[in-house]
């Protein structure tokens, strides 16, 4: 990972365990992700996501890719990526598979932003791509 975390020199993360790393890193840091970076979630994750991933810095996923993403939530209802605070915007998400109940975005707070993510081959039972308390989706 390179960079301090500013707005004008952000870190700049290329391995899914970097990004995990800065994700819940406060409003007040800057993230990018690499140029082309694919995140196979068969991979990194073969049983599926168990718990929220919490974001609370300013998160430029620059067409980062995140593939074959399932939901296997001990709280469905939490959503896989929690915004708390600051923004997630430019990331594709590629064949999602969602468990009963389950949110792939959740809003928990007004000072939060979702902006130009793609889902594409979104598969689901009763889910939802969006839930907020407080919709500020682009």
């Amino acid at each position: 990972m390179t960079g301090r975390g500013t707005k004008d020199d952000p870190y700049i993360v290329a391995t899914w365990d970097e990004f995990l790393d800065v994700c819940d890193s406060g409003n007040n840091t800057y993230v990018e992700c690499a140029r082309n970076v694919v995140w196979d979630m068969d991979e990194i994750a073969p049983n599926g996501i168990a718990s929220s991933i919490v974001l609370t810095a300013n998160i430029d996923g620059s067409g980062a890719t995140i593939r074959n993403l399932v939901s296997d939530m001990n709280n469905p209802s939490d959503g896989i990526f929690r915004m708390q605070k600051g923004y997630l915007k430019n990331i594709n998400i590629e064949n999602c598979y969602l468990q009963d109940g389950t949110a792939l975005f959740m809003q928990a707070s007004y000072a939060s932003n979702y902006d130009r993510c793609i889902i594409t081959g979104y598969l689901a039972h009763g889910s939802a791509i969006f839930r907020s308390n407080d919709s500020r989706w682009h």
